[in-house]
Formats: C-alpha cells, sequence, structure tokens
C-alpha cells in the first residue's frame, strides 16, 4: 500500500502540474454588443463601480485567477444606441477591487500612446502596493480620431505607435526599479528613516522620452506588475516579444492561432527572451442546457442594433459602412460576443509575480499548445459540455483549485 500509495502521488502530480486557470473580461454591461438592453441587466454599468466591484467579487469566490479591464481613453461621442466599453479609469476601479477582494489578479488596460511613462508608472506601482502584488498592466497602443481630437494634436503613424510603446515599456520597467533593496530602514531611535545611496536615481532618454526617477516609494512584494500584451498585427508580435510576460489573443481560428505562436516564440527567442505566454479568449454562452444557451444567445443577438454592428466593422477595417435601404431586407446574421467574457490560461498562483509567470508553465504551453474553442471561439451550451469542447478529457483529470 505504501508503494501504490507513493506511485498514485507521483502520477497525480504529473497531472496536477498542467492546470486550468480562468479570468474574466470585466466589460461594462457585458461584452454582448446587445447586453446593455437584456432585461434585468444595468444598462448604466459602464459607471457603476458596485457593479464593477461585485463582478470581481464573484469572479473571486468562483476561484478565477484574475479579472481584466479594457480601456479607451477617450469618449466616443455615438452614444445614442449603445454605451461605452468602461467609463471609469482602469486603475481607480481596480484600486476599489482591490480594497474588496484578497486573491484575484488585477489587468488593466492603459494606452502608451496617450499616456506619459513616469504618470503610468507610479499608478501601476501603486495599485500594486495596495493590492499586495497582484496587478498587471496591459500595454496597448490606441488609434482613432476621438481620442486624437481629445488628447490634442494628431494620430501617429503604426510604426510611430509601437516605436514609442516599446521605448515607453522600457522606461516604465526603468522607473519600477528605482528603489534598491534596504533603501527603506525605519530605525525610530536612531532618528534613521531611509539610506538614499538605495535609491537608483534612473534615467531614461531616448526618441520619444527623456525621464528620470525614482517613483515616490518602493514596489510590491511581486517586484513589478507583470505586463501584458493584445496586439496581433506584425508589429504586436515583435512588440510582445520584446517586452511582454503575457499576451492576450482572440485569435478565431486554431491553426492560425498555432501559427501566430510559433512565430512570437520566434521572435522571443531572437531577443533572447522566453516567448510570453499565450492567454487565448473565449466566449461563451451559458444555460441550464445547451437549448436553452442557444435560445439565450439568439435572442441576444435580435437586440444588436444593425447601424451599431456595421460602425463596429467598419472600424475594425477603418472604413466607412453606409449601407443602402434595401441592404435592410436582406441583414446578414449577426453574432458578437457575449454578457461575459473569459480567458484560459496555465501561469501562476493568485499573487501572479512576473517570476511565477515566466517561470511556471508546463513544457506544452512553452511550445504554443494554447486552446482554441471551435466555432470561431463562441461555444453555446451547459457550463460541462463547453468545458469538455475546450479541454477534451477534462473529465478524466482532477483540476487543483486555489484554497
Amino acid at each position: 500500500m505504501h508503494l501504490y500509495t507513493n506511485r498514485m502521488c507521483r502520477v497525480m502530480t504529473s497531472v496536477l502540474e498542467r492546470e486550468l486557470h480562468l479570468g474574466l473580461n470585466l466589460h461594462g454591461a457585458g461584452g454582448h454588443t446587445a447586453a446593455w438592453r437584456w432585461p434585468g441587466n444595468s444598462p448604466g454599468a459602464f459607471y457603476d463601480i458596485e457593479h464593477y466591484v461585485r463582478a470581481a467579487k464573484h469572479a473571486e469566490r468562483g476561484k478565477l485567477d484574475a479579472v481584466f479591464l479594457a480601456d479607451t481613453p477617450a469618449l466616443d461621442p455615438a452614444i445614442d444606441k449603445h454605451p461605452p466599453l468602461n467609463g471609469i479609469e482602469p486603475t481607480i476601479t481596480l484600486a476599489s477591487i482591490a480594497r474588496e477582494t484578497k486573491f484575484v489578479g488585477l489587468i488593466g488596460s492603459a494606452s502608451t500612446t496617450y499616456n506619459e511613462p513616469y504618470n503610468l508608472a507610479r499608478r501601476f506601482q501603486s495599485l500594486d502596493v495596495v493590492s499586495g502584488g497582484r496587478a498587471a498592466w496591459n500595454a496597448v497602443t490606441t488609434s482613432n480620431v476621438y481620442t486624437a481630437r481629445s488628447f490634442g494634436g494628431d494620430e501617429l503613424s503604426r510604426d510611430d505607435r509601437y516605436r514609442r510603446a516599446e521605448e515607453f515599456v522600457e522606461a516604465v520597467r526603468t522607473l519600477w526599479h528605482g528603489w534598491g533593496e534596504g533603501a527603506i530602514i525605519l530605525d525610530q531611535a536612531a532618528g534613521r528613516f531611509g539610506d538614499p545611496s538605495r535609491l537608483r536615481t534612473t534615467r531614461h532618454a531616448g526618441e520619444f522620452f527623456d525621464i528620470s526617477g525614482p517613483l515616490t516609494h518602493p514596489g510590491s512584494r511581486q517586484g513589478q506588475p507583470v505586463i501584458f500584451q493584445a496586439g496581433g498585427s506584425d508589429q504586436g508580435l515583435q512588440f510582445a516579444a520584446r517586452s511582454a510576460d503575457a499576451v492576450f489573443s482572440s485569435t478565431g481560428d486554431l491553426e492560425i492561432a498555432l501559427r501566430e505562436a510559433d512565430r512570437l516564440r520566434s521572435f522571443a527567442s531572437q531577443h533572447g527572451r522566453r516567448a510570453p505566454l499565450v492567454l487565448p479568449g473565449i466566449v461563451t454562452f451559458v444555460g441550464g442546457t445547451e437549448e436553452e444557451a442557444i435560445k439565450r444567445k439568439a435572442e441576444l443577438d435580435d437586440l444588436i442594433n444593425f447601424d451599431v454592428a456595421l460602425d463596429a466593422l467598419g472600424q475594425s477595417f477603418r472604413l466607412s459602412c453606409r449601407k443602402a435601404e434595401d441592404q435592410r431586407a436582406n441583414r446578414p446574421q449577426l453574432t458578437a460576443g457575449t454578457c461575459g467574457r473569459c480567458f484560459f490560461h496555465w501561469p501562476a498562483s493568485h499573487c501572479g509575480s512576473s517570476r511565477a509567470l515566466r517561470q511556471n508553465s508546463p513544457p506544452d504551453h512553452r511550445r504554443g499548445a494554447c486552446l482554441r474553442a471551435p466555432s470561431a471561439g463562441r461555444i453555446a451550451g451547459t457550463d460541462c459540455r463547453m468545458l469538455r469542447r475546450v479541454v477534451p478529457g477534462w473529465r478524466n483529470r482532477r483540476v487543483q483549485r486555489h484554497t
């Protein structure tokens, strides 16, 4: 029995080395374009802090690893038929969530195009300290007319945006390391608060920025916030390979996703880095039965405003999609997100340290074996059926959960 028990422990340990981690995209009233119109939903959720705190507490109670906030730093004035994405500045929302939670990771988006490195580095380092080392920054570039007008000046070209983004991340990382170990002494009897020689007078001088540090306080127990990236273009992959710890992927085709993961790993290898973790997204429609879930999706789709959907399509291609009246009669079948988005990844514990993110990923993931759901990443059905489709053989595995 003793030998059998040891053997079973070894087998179970090998199974538990590969865990399924979940996160939730906090998306106002919901990720589906028409979620704000769903009966009983809160149409003003995009600026209701209690809504975000409630959702994050649900995520933590359900043992999810992180919540994520997307962001647009300026208002699209076309609010006649749909609400803004997320109205409150992400670090404010995540700081509020941090005070009401203990374990769930806090990932916030912030633009490298319309921020300055010092202010952003300070905001996210403060969030990391307040949350006890749970913060992460999703570094994104921004390109749209209304944001350029809100901040003043002209839009940057794609090449300029990504050159600025890479220098921006480098500057932020430099600022995050301005407090050396032992800088704070706190010797009340001797009257010695700190050791100025342990402060690193950091300096970054480049094409876009010429700044100095350090910041106003030291970092958290995880050292620095984890850096995410979400761009899927060639420039985005290169940016992620050089700068990111993890990458969000929204590719709807498994073969393309695997190919992009291979390219990401190749780029990272060229820069002498371990490849960032790939965190593929999946959109879910949950119901008590498969029929109920499919019906719920269809009812949500019926609430989509066709003009809003067409405008969103046009923005993706930077085109104006003005339709003729007779197109209404041949309206296509529209599908869109959902009132809840989640991503699967294999990173670290609730603490979310960048070292854990880099070192704890299983070999299969480092080879780019990222999960992707069928049907362009959209699944409708019961929770068990969806999980079986996403993770084949999941019922034969024991799922380890955080306590």
